[in-house]
């Protein structure tokens, strides 16, 4: 089973984020948009594992010892990749509370034999691959930050299918660990 562990957002950050989605598309050509239901804050892609029991108990001992902090909607960024990019939504807060439970499950997920990612942590919530916008409009983008909050209580770890009649990822909550008050 392909895995990934992820902060979750509420329905609110979701809204905010279709809204930025549509701007984007007034002004890009192209790209494939992320659903409304898969957005999320990725904190370690794992890739295939035939047992999630065991990253399930690493995640919940690196949550033990965070408590929830707050992070926001920052301004639309993207990642180039030649004439296709990669269009997200940068956060703010909290980053080095964002920082602590990475490297805590950096840390955990070492002990299960996961190599360190060698690029850290870009805190930023993917809005759409694949995206042709000219430098104008990214930097107009780039002008308003959306502000919206977004308090984290929760790491999750997610199973990834694809659908195989809409092709479609579909992220599958299968454990949750609950951050200290």
């Amino acid at each position: 089973m392909r895995l990934f562990i992820a902060l979750p957002l509420e329905e609110g950050t979701r809204a905010a984020l279709v809204r930025l989605q549509e701007e984007i598309r007034l002004l890009g050509q192209g790209g494939r948009f992320v659903p409304r239901a898969n957005f999320h804050i990725t904190l370690r892609f794992l890739g295939e594992a035939a047992d999630h029991r065991p990253i399930g108990d690493a995640m919940n001992r690196a949550a033990v010892r965070c408590s929830s902090f707050d992070l926001a909607l920052g301004r639309y960024g993207s990642f180039g990749r030649g004439d296709r990019k990669i269009a997200h939504c940068a956060l703010t807060g909290d980053l080095v509370a964002l920082q602590t439970i990475y490297e805590r499950l950096s840390d955990e997920l070492e002990r299960l034999g996961f190599a360190r990612e060698a690029r850290g942590l870009t805190p930023h919530i993917t809005l759409a691959r694949d995206l042709a916008i000219a430098r104008d409009d990214e930097e107009n983008l780039k002008q308003n930050p959306l502000g919206h909050p977004i308090g984290v209580q929760s790491v999750v770890l997610y199973r990834s299918t694809q659908d195989p009649r809409s092709r479609q990822m579909i992220y599958t909550p299968l454990q949750t660990a609950r951050l200290e008050a």
